[in-house]
């Protein structure tokens, strides 16, 4: 690659961005368009028209190819043919400029321990190879941020023989949305190193960091700023002259090359190629001239206080929780009574749903916050991982603790289409199990963000759900991984038979932390029957107890048959379980129920 010795070279602009805009949606497989007929001449417009801005080389539309993300959109067998049509595109479009074959990173970190290293870099071969076989001049790892994944790209890059450049994306004051150092990457045996997906002054900042810490040739491609919302649509706002601009000083802190990202078009491109037209490229920089950094240890976090919940589980050995609803049609202080109701019965624990059966609620951290105040009995909060990204996931956690919440059930939560918003409503992957969920409510407990970020130090005392009557092996088998993950107790899904909790207590003996037994009485054949035909995702009522219910009979004896079958069970298997989780029927005033379950018991305060 000699043209780097001769001068500043330019690269090409967005991809991604550029053929959402030309194509007209965000949603299409860009990758995909290289093997579409329909869309196959726009790939190489774009190719073209960056050459034509100036551009001294372009990188392949191969960002996204690989399986994971193909996947998305149902072509992941088409893995070898986007590669190979892309790369092919590009270098008829580039005569006799170079063209990089462009891979992007797998993301996959809350499944990576679903995939052994060895099927990671596999997964990265199948994509090079297809770009190397369409004739790339060098392979270019995009936007990587995770560091354990980049030094794996770049381990099956070196199986091709072809130059490689490390891109490190989303830097921010020197660290990637992961938490790691940038520096970090410098290390991990790139032939060139840069950084994009950021606007022009974090791309300059970033660049003078590695600039200070490798002699490696280095690159730029910034996006054309931070995106904004207007109207719906993503855009990027730095126009082409001030994006020009910054070239020159991109050139000064080190860059041998300079593009554009997200959001940039022909236009940036062309004042890059304008700006850099006079400038010789920076002289390398001796291995004498760059200084070598340590890692610095953060200041030591105060301790979070002791956490009331995990005493509970600790002193009491039948503990009793009750999860409480709080109406959205009713005045909180009716949720706030029905509280005050139970807890002069003798519940241990207040347990509030994170929307369940995707219906709107007030608010889960709210409710039991004010629930705790008014009862002074320690109160926990389902989480579900489907209702919010990963950003205000953390800040609702934050949020909950400095509200007094000390307890957390991590749920995956139920799909929208289970509740009354049906379709309007999306589902949010960004933290995908509640087994993830356990890993983000460590790191907060050690006063660090999912980027490593400080925060201040919760202590928040964790669980997770099971059911014991579906798919028994496989529940107990994603049981272990929520104890692995730090689940402190476990909470099931309604029980209505003793050989079903003797099953469940079989196959958990080894279970070091208590499980409470979801007991939820039926107070009628309709409320029977509403649960049976699996309104309620993981709520499985036997056929015995749904033909116990008689159609015709008074309500009123209805209800009392569900309490006295839940009595009754309760009575059986108090003395083998930690403790009953109970969960009031629908409706008003069904608190009551959960009162005479309570009553039931016998006195609760030395632990049943």
């Amino acid at each position: 690659m000699d043209i780097f010795s001769q001068k500043v070279v330019v690269g090409d602009g967005a991809m991604g961005t550029r053929l959402q805009a030309l194509v007209g949606t965000s949603q299409a497989c860009i990758d995909g368009l290289n093997v579409d007929p329909s869309f196959r001449e726009i790939v190489a417009l774009v190719h073209r028209s960056y050459i034509e801005a100036g551009a001294d080389l372009l990188f392949t539309n191969t960002y996204g190819a690989n399986v994971f993300k193909l996947s998305r959109h149902g072509r992941d067998h088409q893995v070898h043919e986007i590669n190979l049509e892309g790369a092919r595109l590009a270098r008829r479009c580039a005569g006799d400029k170079l063209v990089g074959g462009s891979v992007g990173p797998l993301e996959i970190f809350s499944a990576r321990d679903d995939y052994s290293e060895e099927q990671q870099e596999e997964i990265f071969c199948q994509q090079m190879a297809a770009l190397v076989e369409g004739g790339v001049d060098f392979l270019v790892l995009e936007t990587f941020q995770d560091l354990a994944e980049a030094r794996l790209a770049l381990k099956a890059a070196r199986q091709y023989d072809k130059p490689v450049w490390l891109s490190v994306g989303g830097v921010q004051n020197g660290r990637t949305g992961t938490g790691a150092d940038v520096r970090e990457f410098a290390g991990l045996g790139a032939d060139m190193l840069g950084a994009n997906c950021r606007g022009p002054f974090d791309v300059l900042e970033t660049l003078q960091i590695l600039a200070g810490v490798t002699s490696l040739p280095l690159f730029a491609r910034p996006n054309a700023g931070s995106p904004e919302i207007d109207r719906g649509r993503v855009v990027y706002n730095v126009d082409s002259t001030q994006f020009g601009q910054y070239a020159a000083r991109l050139v000064a802190a080190g860059a041998t090359m300079v593009g554009g990202c997200c959001g940039t078009d022909p236009s940036h491109i062309a004042q890059v190629a304008e700006s850099l037209r006079l400038l010789k490229p920076p002289p390398p920089r001796r291995v004498s001239e760059v200084r070598v950094y340590t890692h610095s240890q953060p200041a030591p976090l105060p301790e979070a206080p002791p956490n009331a919940i995990a005493e509970v589980f600790a002193k009491v050995r039948l503990v009793v929780s009750v999860e409480l609803r709080p109406g959205r049609t009713t005045p909180l202080q009716d949720f706030l009574n029905s509280g005050r109701y139970l807890a002069q019965r003798g519940v241990h624990l207040f347990d509030i749903p994170d929307n369940a059966g995707a219906k709107v609620t007030v608010d889960p951290v709210i409710s039991a916050s004010a629930l705790q105040a008014a009862t002074g009995i320690p109160t926990l909060v389902h989480l579900s991982t489907s209702h919010r990204n990963l950003i205000a996931t953390q800040s609702y956690l934050l949020g909950a603790w400095q509200a007094g919440i000390q307890g957390v059930l991590a749920v995956t939560g139920d799909h929208p289409n289970v509740g009354d918003h049906d379709k309007y409503a999306s589902r949010v992957n960004d933290v995908k199990s509640s087994v993830n969920l356990m890993g983000l409510i460590a790191m907060l407990n050690e006063g660090r963000l999912f980027n490593d970020t400080p925060c201040f130090r919760t202590n928040f005392c964790v669980g997770g759900g099971f059911n014991p009557v579906r798919g028994l092996t496989a529940q107990v088998k994603w049981l272990q991984r929520k104890l692995e993950a730090g689940a402190q107790f476990v909470y099931t899904q309604p029980v209505y038979r003793e050989e079903d909790v003797d099953r469940m207590l079989e196959v958990t003996a080894d279970c070091k932390v208590p499980i409470l037994v979801g007991i939820m009485p039926l107070v009628s054949r309709r409320n029977a029957e509403f649960f049976a035909s699996g309104k309620i995702p993981g709520v499985i009522i036997p056929e015995e107890i749904l033909n116990s219910y008689d159609p015709h009979e008074p309500a009123r004896d209805s209800q009392r048959r569900g309490v006295d079958m839940a009595s009754a069970l309760m009575d059986k298997i108090r003395h083998k379980v930690r403790g009953f989780y109970l969960l009031p029927p629908f409706g008003r005033d069904h608190h009551t129920v959960v009162g005479e379950l309570i009553a039931s018991l016998g006195s609760l305060k030395a632990g049943g």
